[in-house]
């Protein structure tokens, strides 16, 4: 899936509508990795497309880990303050997404939204409890 999700990032860097619904459709399988569809999130909501905010829920609140850290990464760096509430649960957990991801993450949503802080606040103490 590695090209695959480099294909669907140039896409949406290029501004290129005309492929969310072929992006839409390679995530929409239920036997799609969460990766891809993280990655296939981030792509549609750079595109404008409301179907990339429910993939990238997905991949966050997911059973299984795997991509859980690149939809943590695309959220912060894409500014999705819609998904404070999903990255405040991950910060409260253990194992849950890779920590200085989640907190990198947590600190470019606190600039566009103080929602966020709580959540950064937690997983420092967190943090420093776990370097006691």
């Amino acid at each position: 899936p590695g090209l695959v999700i480099e294909a669907m990032d140039a896409l949406a860097a290029l501004g290129v509508r005309d492929a969310t619904e072929a992006i839409a459709r390679r995530a929409s399988s239920v036997f799609a990795p969460i990766l891809l569809k993280a990655a296939a999130g981030a792509a549609l909501h750079r595109l404008g497309d409301p179907r990339g905010l429910v993939l990238l829920r997905q991949a966050l609140t997911a059973w299984r880990g795997d991509g859980r850290t690149f939809a943590v990464e695309a959220a912060g760096a894409l500014g999705v303050v819609e998904l404070i509430p999903e990255l405040s649960r991950l910060a409260g957990r253990s194992a849950t997404a890779d920590q200085a991801t989640l907190a990198r993450a947590l600190e470019r949503l606190v600039q566009r939204s103080p929602a966020a802080l709580p959540a950064l606040r937690k997983l420092a103490q967190r943090s420093d409890e776990a370097a006691e």
